[in-house]
Formats: structure tokens, sequence, C-alpha cells
């Protein structure tokens, strides 16, 4: 693929806690020449360094000072996007693209200045914990993330496998505060799925843009072509981006030999890359959403372009910017934007996004969740009063019990209602909501309605499989 090995690792990144929204390199496209800083500038940077090292009252820790000053310094940038990271920090930051890491299992985006789930792993100590698409978390370990960008956000998130974080969360449909423990697990991020669904039609789903995306992507693509397969759908819903070569390489498999990307430096040089021609040339349709975002936008908008695919869904995040890692002697590290990216038709999507081809209308919805309030040493019995018991009680209705009125009194009726629901999921019957009855009324909401709501959910995969029908050759 033209200029496709000349690209190191450009990440473009909305932060997963296993994943990124942002698009990254670890060096800046095009001329790696810095323009000089005024030395008049630099050196009365200089000057307050000395003046504090040298007639501070106390011993000042000058690595902390040079932190802050760097801190600053991006800071006043403005750009949500470049951050500087510490030692630590970056390392932790860097690890999240190689496929593996110590987290919760949750992908995060901000939202409003509030760090905000995006999508829960399936099986991660995050499920297990009751936490939830669309929760805020609103401090880790005591010290407050809102107004964190994601990169910060994320490095306080992840940590050492087998390490206890405890996080403060805000559930917004509730109007519900609460803390809970959770102990990091290895993350294993297996960022494509794909089956072949009735009419030759090959779905394949992508979770993020990581190290080993587009070989996942590559193999699934050849088994359905073994298969029969007779067009595409590719599903980039809540997909916030990942590494940009990576991106490329999918886009690769979908759209024919022509421009995938087109990159612009701050100079206005632009740099292209372009498809091999090795696709095979069938439709597509692109399933989006506000949550497919950088990466997944390369994806979607070449294959807009390109005249192969539609898009379906909402309008996509809007992230067009390039950002390029850098490592500093300390072993921290710079994010720094340093281009943007356009579509093959030059299109700049930044704040924008890409208009969907079929519009469909998002269907919104909120599961009733019960905190796992035990993690604060309480249980819900009787006596219990508060929002808690109200939304106990709720979700007992929704699962075919009678607690009798909701009225945040964990009263007679509500206890027998609980000790029935225990029996009925071969738990010990004794009336109270403990730990593992909360979890277990949880996980039976959401397949619940996963199930009642399956048809509504799958508007968009419904809409595109119209669309191929009309397309396929038969």
């Amino acid at each position: 693929m033209a200029k496709r090995r000349c690209l190191a690792t450009v990440v473009l990144a909305v932060i997963f806690l296993s994943f990124t929204v942002l698009l990254f390199s670890p060096r800046p496209l095009g001329d790696n020449r810095a323009e000089a800083a005024p030395s008049s500038d630099i050196g009365v940077l200089l000057k307050v360094y000395e003046y504090i090292r040298g007639h501070y009252l106390n011993s000042p820790d000058l690595g902390r000072l040079v932190d802050s000053a760097i801190k600053a310094m991006v800071d006043a940038l403005g750009d949500p996007y470049t951050t500087y990271m510490n030692a630590d920090e970056f390392s932790r930051y860097t690890e999240s693209f190689k496929g593996s890491f110590g987290g919760i299992g949750v992908v995060i985006e901000i939202r409003d200045s509030y760090v905000t789930i995006n999508s829960v792993i399936q099986g991660s100590p995050a499920e297990a914990a009751g936490l939830l698409k669309d929760d805020r978390i609103i401090e880790v370990d005591g010290e407050s993330i809102v107004g964190m960008d994601l990169t910060q956000a994320g490095n306080r998130i992840r940590g050492p496998v087998g390490t206890m974080v405890r996080l403060k969360i805000h559930r917004p449909s509730a109007d519900l505060l609460f803390t809970v423990d959770i102990v990091r697990y290895v993350v294993q991020l297996t960022t494509v799925e794909y089956s072949l669904l009735p009419g030759s039609i090959g779905y394949v789903k992508i979770t993020s843009f990581n190290d080993n995306t587009s070989v996942e992507a590559e193999r699934a693509y050849r088994d359905l072509l073994s298969r029969g397969v007779k067009a595409w759908i590719l599903d980039l819903r809540g997909n916030l981006g990942g590494l940009l070569d990576e991106s490329i390489e999918v886009a690769d498999l979908f759209v024919p030999a022509g421009p995938i990307v087109h990159i612009v430096d701050k100079r206005g040089i632009r740099e292209t890359f372009e498809a091999s021609g090795r696709s095979v040339g069938l439709p597509v349709a692109v399933l989006v959403n506000s949550a497919t975002a950088s990466a997944s936008e390369i994806v979607a908008g070449a294959i807009q372009d390109s005249g192969v695919g539609i898009l379906v869904g909402q309008k996509t995040y809007g992230k067009g910017s390039v950002q390029s890692l850098f490592t500093l002697e300390n072993g921290g590290g710079l994010k720094i934007t340093t281009a943007k990216y356009l579509t093959p038709q030059g299109r700049e999507i930044n704040n924008t996004g890409l208009e969907p081809d079929i519009y469909v209308e998002k269907i919104p919805f909120a599961v009733i969740h019960i905190p796992p309030l035990v993690d604060e040493g309480r249980e819900l019995a009787k006596g219990s009063r508060g929002d808690a018991v109200t939304t106990l009680q709720k979700a007992l209705i929704a699962l075919d019990q009678d607690p009798g009125p909701v009225d945040g009194i964990f009263g007679r009726m509500t206890e027998a209602a609980v000790r029935s629901f225990q029996k009925a999921a071969g738990l010990s019957p004794t009336g109270v909501a403990d730990r593992q009855t909360l979890i277990t009324i949880n996980h039976l909401l959401r397949e619940k309605y996963q199930v009642e709501n399956q048809e509504a959910a799958d508007k968009e995969l419904h809409a595109a499989i119209q669309y191929l029908q009309s397309k396929m050759v038969h």
C-alpha cells in the first residue's frame, strides 16, 4: 500500500479504559524540525527556575517544579488532545494500545467535563461491580477527576493487575451517588467479532483499533469470503478510535484502489495514504453513531467517499486531528496535535462528523440498576429507606415481583418480594438484598432489556440489511 510503512504508529483517539478518541503518531508526519523558541522566553523560564532553586526558603522538589511547568505550558494551549504525561502515566498510556493491560474493563469518554462510561466489557470486574454505560466516574481513590482529560483520567483508573481502585460513581439516570471498590484484571482486547448473516451478508464489528486489529479483521474477512459472502456490514458503533495505521489497514480491505486518508501538517504539506486495490469490491454498509470517532471515522469516511458503501445510523463524533507522541528524557511523554486528516474527497470532519446516508433515529434507553451498596458496608433490608430502596422496588417490579408501593421504604412486602426473587434465582431466600442479590438483579435486568429491546436496538442493522439486499448480485 502506497505510503503505508512510512507511518510509524499514529493514534486517533476518546479514551478506552481498555481503550482511547485520539489519532496518534510517535513522530510528527512531514517535516520533523521544530521551530526554535525565542531565546528571551526560554531565558526567563530558566531564570525563574534558578531563582527558586537558589533562593527559596525551603528545599523545593525540583522534579515536581519541572513537571508543573510542562503541564502549565501544555494546558495553556487549550487543546484537550495535547497532554503531558509523567513516566508512570506515559508507560500505562502506551501499554493501552498493546492489546492487554491492567484495567477494570470500561471504555470512557468526556461529556460536559465528566469522565463518562461509554461501554462496559462483558465479563469484566466493572460489569461484576454493576457499572453501566453513561455512569460518571467522579473520583478515583479519593481524588476528583472531574475536568481531567481522557489520558489523565485513564491513567488513574488503569494500574497493575490485582490492585484495587476505589471509584465514586454518579448515575444520572437514577440520580445515585455511590462508591465501589474494583480489583484490576488483565484487559484482553479482542477488537473484532464477526458472523455470517442470512443472505450471505458478512457482519464484522470492530470495537477499537489496537496493534492487532488489522490482523483480526483480515482473519474475519478471509474466513467470511471463503464462506461465500456477498456484502459487508461493518459495525463501528461505539468505536472511539485507536491506531491510525491499523485503521488504514482495515479500510484497505473494503475500499478500491485510491486514497484512504490525507494527513495535513501545520505547513499545509499533505501526505496521502492509498489503498492497495486488494478489496474484492462487495457493497458495504457501515453502522455508525455519535461514539464512532477518529480512527473509525477514517474508515467510515474512506468507504463513503469511495462510493463502495454507505453509512447507516447517526452522525459520527467528529474528531479530525492527529496527535504525535514524543518520549522525554525523564521517561515521560508529550502527546501533541501535529496535523489534521481529510477524507479521500478532502472533507474536514473535525467538530462536524460524518453524516449518515441512511439516518436511523437513536433509541434512548435506561436500565434500572442497583449499586452494590455492600461495598460501603451496607445492605438493603427491612427498615431501610431512601432512593436505593425506591430503585430496588422498581427493579423488582421489572422482574415480575410485587414489592408493594414504590415509596422508598423497605417494608414487609418488599422483604417478601426480595425473598421470592432470591428463591426463583436460586439464592438463599433471606429477604435481605445483599451484594449477590443486587448483582443478580442487575444481570437479569440487562438480559431482560436486551431480549425485550432487541428489535429496537438493531434498527440500524435492519436498515443496513435492507440496503444491501437491494444491492447484492443474485
